[in-house]
């Protein structure tokens, strides 16, 4: 795993954590807070508003909040028993496997990418769309609906540092999708480990893996080291 949590990678993007074709994660429209200082913060389509008063302001303690998963239980069935098979096959030659990320739950990724936008973008606090089970005040209004932007921008870097992130978190990725994981394999190299057919390939550097694991559906995505997916991305 990078130095880095939470599948976070310096510039360049990596090939994974740019948007998906076709991604379109529900959100709800941008609030204007501003412009109406007794506006309630929208939960859910046709839901009922929920009032400025249960809204939690933006800062480090969400980072601990829909914490990124290492169970291989919280992948999609296809691609855990793809992942379960393949590490079978690792530890049974004599490798181990550390398990830094499986599951990132969208909430997160909502958490994640807004607070770059707004710490390192310069997104106004006030213009990020709400996101449904995310009571979160990004603009730090006070009782007149006033934003206090100073406190709003400290906080939005709190929430990047306690990520520990070097650039912003895609909205929608193989993580949210529950079709990828990031783990660490040691102890291999020098060994023999069988594919998904059963035939025995000698394993003399890391990226002799990447096609026993690609014969069990576990896909390496070279230019990170730690991630596999159930197509590479």
């Amino acid at each position: 795993m990078p130095p880095w949590p939470d599948e976070n990678r310096p510039l360049p993007y990596p090939a994974w954590n740019t948007p998906l074709p076709g991604a379109n994660p529900t959100f709800l429209p941008p609030l204007n807070v501003a412009a109406n200082a007794a506006v309630a913060v929208p939960v859910a389509t046709g839901a009922a508003p929920l009032p400025r008063s249960a809204l939690q302001i933006s800062g480090a303690a969400w980072v601990a909040k829909f914490p990124t998963s290492r169970s291989l239980s919280d992948l999609t069935p296809t691609f855990s028993s793809a992942v379960t098979s393949f590490i079978a096959a690792i530890t049974a030659a004599g490798g181990s496997v550390t398990i830094s990320a499986t599951y990132r739950p969208p909430e997160r990724a909502y958490l994640m990418h807004y607070a770059w936008a707004i710490a390192k973008d310069g997104t106004a606090p006030g213009s990020v769309p709400a996101m449904t089970g995310v009571d979160i005040d990004w603009a730090h209004l006070d009782a007149s609906g006033k934003s206090d932007q100073k406190a709003a921008l400290k906080a939005a870097a709190d929430m990047v540092s306690g990520y520990g992130m070097a650039h912003s978190a895609v909205l929608v990725s193989r993580h949210t999708q529950k079709r990828a994981i990031d783990m660490t394999i040691s102890g291999v190299v020098g060994k023999s480990i069988n594919d998904a057919s059963g035939k025995a390939t000698a394993i003399k550097s890391l990226k002799d893996l990447n096609a026993v694991g690609k014969s069990y559906g576990v896909v390496k995505l070279v230019s990170d080291p730690p991630h596999w997916s159930d197509d590479g991305h």
